[in-house]
């Protein structure tokens, strides 16, 4: 699937206390270098003049070891992302420790 945002300085942006990731692309699950991922089906997205402000992906927590990662605060991909004249800003991604703290990170 491709999906292009030609958004002539627009934006997208979360607001409010809830978490989350503001685009997903998905691996090709076809590729012999994704074929254990869970995918939705191969990705391709293309941003132009678009701002992402205030992704947040948050890990999971464990009390046994080995907290999530939380990967992507504005994106996570596992496909193709093509970036051209656009800006992140105030996205993070706050892995778990062990213990269930999390300290956001800028990405």
């Amino acid at each position: 699937m491709l999906l292009g945002l030609p958004a002539n300085g627009a934006a997208i942006a979360r607001s409010g206390a809830l978490a989350f990731r503001l685009l997903f692309v998905g691996a090709d699950p076809a590729s012999p270098g994704t074929e254990e991922y869970v995918s939705p089906g191969p990705g391709v997205l293309r941003l132009r003049d678009v701002t992402l402000t205030g992704g947040l992906a948050q890990g999971g927590a464990s009390i046994e070891g080995g907290g999530g990662a939380g990967m992507g605060g504005a994106i996570f991909s596992q496909g193709t992302v093509i970036i051209e004249r656009s800006t992140q800003s105030a996205t993070a991604r706050a892995p778990c420790s062990p213990s269930g703290s999390t300290a956001p990170r800028q990405s």
